[in-house]
């Protein structure tokens, strides 16, 4: 719960995904702070430069049914928002990829 109040996101922590050979890192569902985490720990050599919160991506998702209600609620209220808008740069390659999964 207090990872979830952080804005951690739930389920399983991005160290245990890293840490850990898995396919866990292809179907967790990341909060933009947890995927901002996930490419600080993976390599000092990325820079999250911008991120965003964006309403949706495919039209259409949130169906007839309240539609204009979530779409007021998402532009008012940017931590709502059903995608994630992330630049990560790599200026250069010189520490590299320095989490190492357990076999």
């Amino acid at each position: 719960m207090k990872r979830f109040l952080a804005r951690f996101g739930g389920g399983l922590e991005v160290l245990d995904i890293l840490s850990r050979h898995t396919y866990a890192h292809h179907w967790k569902e990341y909060s933009l702070r947890e995927l901002i985490y996930y490419f600080c720990v993976l390599s000092p050599d990325f820079d999250c430069v911008d991120r965003a919160y964006v309403e949706e991506y495919e039209p259409g998702y949130l169906g007839k049914y309240g539609g204009k209600i979530v779409h007021w609620i998402e532009r008012s209220v940017p931590l709502l928002r059903p995608d994630l808008y992330l630049v990560v740069e790599l200026k250069s390659k010189e520490k590299g990829i320095v989490v190492e999964p357990h076999r």
